[in-house]
């Protein structure tokens, strides 16, 4: 690529962002931050929601540990947990 492409490139692409940022407010997107609260949750719900994710991530970490160390026994390994 010459000096005078990458010049042009980068003109064009200043000027559309500048279009874009300088739109009126027709179609412009506007950012909405929204904010949900569940209140119907309960403690118990939330304790078996964790130990799930824990659960999981247990298990997502011996199926990578089985993957890249070979020979790797991961049924014991969990024994000792």
């Amino acid at each position: 690529m010459n000096r005078t492409e990458v010049g042009i490139f980068e003109e064009t692409y200043q000027i559309c962002l500048y279009c874009l940022l300088k739109r009126n407010n027709d179609g412009a997107l506007e950012p909405k931050i929204s904010l949900e609260i569940l209140s119907n949750l309960t403690n118990q719900e939330l304790e078996w929601k964790f130990a799930n994710q824990k659960l999981g991530s247990l298990w997502y970490f011996m199926i990578s540990l089985r993957a890249t160390v070979p020979g790797l026994n991961w049924y014991g390994s969990l024994r000792h947990l």
